[in-house]
This record gives C-alpha cells, sequence and structure tokens, in this order.
C-alpha cells in the first residue's frame, strides 16, 4: 500500500495534484489537490458511467 501525505507533498504552486486512489474494473478513484486559482480545463471522456464529486474544504464550480 502506497501512503501519501496529502497536506505535505499533495499540492503544487504550479498546478493541481492528482493520485489514482483506487482502480478496478467497474470503478476507479481519484484525489485532486487544488490550491486558490488553479482549475481544470474542460475536457471530457468518452466512457460510460457516472461521476461523482466530494468537496472536502474550499468552493469552486464545476461545469458538467
Amino acid at each position: 500500500m502506497k501512503r501519501v501525505e496529502l497536506f505535505e507533498n499533495g499540492f503544487s504552486d504550479l498546478n493541481f495534484r492528482n493520485f489514482l486512489v483506487h482502480d478496478s474494473p467497474y470503478f476507479k478513484i481519484l484525489n485532486f489537490n487544488f490550491r486558490a486559482g488553479q482549475e481544470l480545463p474542460i475536457h471530457s471522456h468518452d466512457i460510460e458511467g457516472q461521476v461523482s464529486i466530494c468537496i472536502l474544504e474550499g468552493e469552486g464550480e464545476f461545469l458538467g
């Protein structure tokens, strides 16, 4: 098991950071870490399924 100290290593001043937390044929968990003012460009993926988003701290906008 890989352990990541998110508050020490999970953020970058240049752009957002992301980590693959879990990957299986039917389910994937990604962790995204943003500093104030950072953004993820609008994009799409050609996949079937759903997207779930859980915000732990802060605020922002989601266009989906």
